[in-house]
């Protein structure tokens, strides 16, 4: 029951935050050095922004006897995706992000799809569907090993920033299965918060909360 309790009230926060974020008058300068734009539109309006990312990875498990199947995690990730610019507020992505396992065959083991509706005003930042979670959530390894972000590289749900000169904080939800005959719900979610009393330096204050259902 509180385990319910708690998810209504995160979705509720994060909705409630969206719709007034919406409201917000104020709106930023965006990066247009990548953007195509659409004939007989100015500005950020009505723009396509085409972006590309990868890195690799090599991580030795062999040292770790708790490990079933102790081995080399090696491979490349390269994302590409392709978002619509409605205007300098709202955008919406739609990519892909394969997975290269060296000497794996077939060549893409795994490929997982981008599409998603962002939000970047002033203060705040949501985003909903499948996105990058890589730069959004930077949790300790202590609480999300990082082989996460080599086959899990996708947030699926929601997720709510606000930011200020203090630091920011970020409240998200992921689900990782439905419900089925053979699976059970189940979904992540948590908040990042970070506090800077001094902005402009080195001492500053992070909270981290993972909720796992």
């Amino acid at each position: 029951m509180i385990k319910k309790l708690y998810l209504i009230v995160l979705v509720s926060l994060i909705t409630f935050s969206a719709t007034f974020a919406q409201q917000q008058q104020e709106t930023t300068a965006t990066d247009t050095s990548r953007a195509i734009p659409v004939p007989g539109t100015a500005n950020t309006s009505n723009t396509i922004d085409i972006h590309f990312n990868g890195f690799a990875f090599l991580d030795d498990h062999e040292y770790d006897a708790l490990i079933p199947l102790r081995k080399t995690i090696s491979g490349t990730r390269t994302e590409v995706d392709m978002g619509y610019n409605v205007d300098g507020l709202n955008h919406f992505v739609v990519g892909v992000n394969p997975l290269h396992e060296f000497g794996g065959v077939p060549f893409y083991v795994q490929v997982n799809p981008v599409a998603y509706y962002s939000y970047t005003g002033k203060h705040w930042l949501y985003h909903m569907g499948e996105f990058p979670r890589n730069d959004l959530l930077q949790y300790p390894r202590a609480l999300i090993n990082d082989s996460v972000q080599y086959y899990r590289p996708n947030v699926e749900g929601a997720l709510l920033r606000n930011e200020n000169r203090f630091g920011y904080e970020t409240a998200w939800i992921d689900w990782i299965s439905r419900q089925t005959p053979t699976q059970r719900n189940e979904f992540m979610a948590g908040e990042l918060i970070k506090f800077a009393p001094n902005p402009g330096h080195a001492f500053y204050i992070m909270h981290y909360l993972l909720f796992m259902h």
